[in-house]
Formats: structure tokens, C-alpha cells, sequence
């Protein structure tokens, strides 16, 4: 009796242990998470099928977020065989809709959707809440171009009536904030105008920012972002604009917003923003690679280099297609100046609105590629001090991540490769700017 006692709770700390790890791997953390795992994986064994299917879980989402995607989504096959064959339906649940929100984010979209469709259906046998669910196969089939389907899940969504929109605004309002970052693009093209009043309340903007969780702020900005520029407000959607790209320290689910601010953020935030792009996008994913072209695309059209723009915003859109993702092909393809293109491609996904790209930003001049801005020369003359990171992030306030962000987009502006290097550059602008 003790005996089976104890290995119940032996069991107990190893299921407590993991659940560590993966709040870890979900929270961005993913060397601790690793470290973690490491630590568990001598208990793990393969014949345990709930432990297996708990720890490989983990193991996936530290993976996907740490961007080894091939390894991750190979973790995520053995759970979700191990929960199956646990017969736990639930946890079986929970792992396809994590699998097929990161095959939305950076895999195959077939993958991502026959895996949340069937979360979502396992969801509905059992009778448990379906929420989640739904929101996350809108996002996978708004990605694949199906754009009916995707709407009619969210109108089931907010058919369960006020009174639980109210609990979930009160309680945990992120499942509000991911579905207005569906609901809203989806509304313009289909001219939903009962989806839009449904998604589009501005107390959600707020709501995000104040919760300073980036993967729910950048989609929902850019999805804010993307109506104000079909209402043609360019003066709410540049504050906003403005105001997310200065919280930002990563592009974890926002490459979107950050491939608006290629075309339309203002000069002086897109070094940081350049850089934050090119960590995201530092694996040979194809989708990556799609995501960046489209990036330099409109950073190289607003400094005039015309013919590279259009090369660039072809090769995205060809790689787009190969990807089944028609709504990001039709961007590149209205970047490339191919309009009669996009419009048959939004009307095969079932759009009634095709959006354009109205507006465009400032041309940027030459010389901004080595003006800092006020915040980028306050550190660099810091770090020339001889400071470290932690004690800048000390003086200024800020967190160790936003300075070694800063201190990127500083290098690559000077065109050093080291801290020790920036004394130099610093005085050598400031001689050549005394200069008769």
C-alpha cells in the first residue's frame, strides 16, 4: 500500500515537472525549458503512454518556439500517438491544436487544419468547451484562403451570447483578442458588417497592451492596422502602429505587423525592426524566407531600388503560392505591381472586398542607414563607456532584451561587429559632422 502510494506520487512531481517545462516553452523560455526536459528525460519511458505523450508535448512546443520546427513537429507526431493510444482524449486534444497552430504559424497548412479540425471535433464529441478550438482552426483556414469557413466558425463563436463575451472579457479576454485578430480582416473581405460590430471594439487594443503579452498584441494590432487603412485613417493607424512597434522586442506570431512597418512605419523604428526580422527569420523554412523577401520588398521600394523590390515581392509571391497561403501571395503580388492578379486571387478565396495597399511611407534617404535614433545613441554612448547590458537596461529601465535589441540594430547601422567597436564610430560620426 505505501509502496503504490509513493509511486503515485513519484508520478504526481514527474507529471508537475513537465507541466513546468512547458509553461516554460510557452512563455518564450526555451533554454529553461530545455534544461528542464534534460533533466526529466532519464524518468521517461516510452511504455508510460500518458508520460511520453505529456513530456514529448513539452518537448514539441519548446522546439517549434525555439525554431527547430522539423524536430519540434516530429515530438508532436510521438505525443499525439502516445495520448492516442492512452486513450486520453482531452490531453489528446490539447496537443493537435498546439501542433496545428504552430503548422499555421510555420508549417503546412493541409497539416494545420486536418490537426485542428480534428481538436476541434474531439472537443465537440466530449462535450467540453469548444473556444479555443475554434478560434485557432479560423486562424488556419483565414491562413489557407477560406475565408466562409473561417467566418462561419467565428459567427458560432459569438452566437453563445453576451453573457459569456462579458465572463471572458473579465476573466481571460484572450480568447477575444485572438478572435478579433481573425474576425477583422475576415469581416472586410467578406463585408460582414455583423462580424466587424462583433470584432472590432477598441477597448481590446488597450486590453492587449496593458496584458504586454507581444504574440497577442502584434496580430491584433495588425488586424486594427489593416482596417484603418481600408477606412483610409491613416492617422489612427499611424499612432498605432507607432505605439506597438515600440514595445516590441520580438516578432514570435507578429511578422505581419512587422512587414506593415516595412511599407509604412515611419524611418527611424525600421533598423530595430530589421533586425528583429532577420533573428525570426534565420532558419531556411520556405515560409521564412517568403516572410523576409516580403520585408526587404518594401523596405527596398522606399529607398527607390524598384526593379530589386519587384524581384523580391515575385520570388515571396512564388514561394506564398508553393505554401497554399493566397491572402499573404496577394500582398506580395499588389507589392510586385500585379493588381490584376490579386484581384482574381481574392475573388477564389470568396472575398467580396478585395483591400489594397492604399498608402505608402516615407522614402528613406541614404543617410538614415547610420542615424541612430535618441534611444539607439543613448545606449551606444553607454555600451562606449564600457556598461553592460544589464547595467544600461539598469540606468535606462528597460529589460536586457530591449538593449540587446538596440545594441543590433546599432551594429548593423554602423556596420561594426562588436561593442568595443562603437567608441570609434561614435567619435568618427560626430568629427565628420563638424566638417566644413
Amino acid at each position: 500500500m505505501k509502496a503504490t502510494q509513493s509511486g503515485a506520487r513519484e508520478r504526481q512531481a514527474l507529471r508537475a515537472r513537465i507541466r513546468v517545462a512547458l509553461w516554460l516553452a510557452l512563455d518564450y523560455e526555451s533554454k529553461r525549458a530545455f534544461n528542464a526536459l534534460t533533466e526529466i528525460r532519464p524518468e521517461i519511458s516510452l511504455h508510460d503512454r500518458e508520460i511520453a505523450a505529456l513530456y514529448f508535448h513539452a518537448h514539441a512546443v519548446a522546439c517549434t518556439k525555439a525554431r527547430r520546427i522539423a524536430e519540434g513537429f516530429e515530438a508532436f507526431e510521438t505525443s499525439i500517438g502516445a495520448a492516442r493510444a492512452h486513450g486520453d482524449l482531452a490531453l489528446c486534444a490539447q496537443i493537435l491544436n498546439n501542433y496545428g497552430t504552430a503548422a499555421t504559424e510555420v508549417g503546412s497548412i493541409d497539416v494545420a487544419v486536418a490537426r485542428l479540425e480534428e481538436a476541434l471535433a474531439i472537443r465537440r464529441e466530449a462535450g467540453s468547451s469548444v473556444s479555443l478550438g475554434i478560434v485557432s482552426l479560423a486562424e488556419a483556414l483565414l491562413e489557407a484562403g477560406e475565408l466562409e469557413r473561417a467566418a462561419h466558425l467565428l459567427h458560432e463563436f459569438h452566437s453563445v451570447g453576451a453573457a459569456q463575451t462579458a465572463t471572458m472579457q473579465s476573466e481571460d479576454p484572450t480568447m477575444l483578442l485572438s478572435i478579433a485578430a481573425v474576425g477583422i480582416p475576415l469581416a472586410v473581405m467578406l463585408g460582414d458588417e455583423q462580424l466587424l460590430a462583433s470584432s472590432s471594439d477598441s477597448e481590446l487594443v488597450e486590453i492587449a497592451f496593458s496584458r504586454r503579452e507581444q504574440y497577442l498584441v502584434g496580430p491584433l494590432v495588425e488586424a486594427f492596422c489593416f482596417l484603418y487603412e481600408q477606412l483610409e485613417d491613416r492617422s489612427a493607424h499611424d499612432a498605432l502602429l507607432s505605439r506597438a512597434l515600440e514595445s516590441m522586442t520580438t516578432l514570435d506570431n507578429s511578422l505581419q505587423l512587422a512587414i506593415r512597418a516595412a511599407r509604412l512605419g515611419s524611418n527611424h523604428q525600421l533598423a530595430r525592426i530589421s533586425t528583429l526580422v532577420a533573428r525570426q527569420c534565420s532558419n531556411d523554412l520556405a515560409l521564412a524566407r517568403a516572410r523576409k523577401d516580403l520585408f526587404d520588398s518594401f523596405i527596398a521600394g522606399r529607398r527607390r531600388m524598384d526593379v530589386h523590390a519587384k524581384e523580391l515581392a515575385s520570388r515571396a509571391a512564388r514561394c506564398f503560392a508553393a505554401e497554399k497561403r493566397p491572402l499573404h501571395e496577394a500582398v506580395a503580388l499588389a507589392a510586385g505591381g500585379d493588381h490584376e492578379a490579386v484581384a482574381t486571387l481574392y475573388w477564389r478565396c470568396g472575398a467580396r472586398v478585395a483591400p489594397g495597399l492604399r498608402w505608402t511611407g516615407p522614402v528613406i534617404p541614404k543617410r538614415m542607414a547610420k542615424q541612430l535614433t535618441p534611444r539607439e545613441s543613448e545606449i551606444a554612448h553607454l555600451a562606449a563607456k564600457g556598461s553592460s547590458n544589464r547595467a544600461i537596461a539598469s540606468v535606462l529601465g528597460l529589460s536586457e532584451r530591449t538593449v540587446q535589441n538596440h545594441c543590433e540594430a546599432i551594429f548593423i547601422k554602423l556596420g561594426i561587429r562588436s561593442r568595443w567597436q562603437i567608441s570609434a564610430e561614435l567619435r568618427r560620426a560626430s568629427e565628420s559632422r563638424l566638417d566644413p
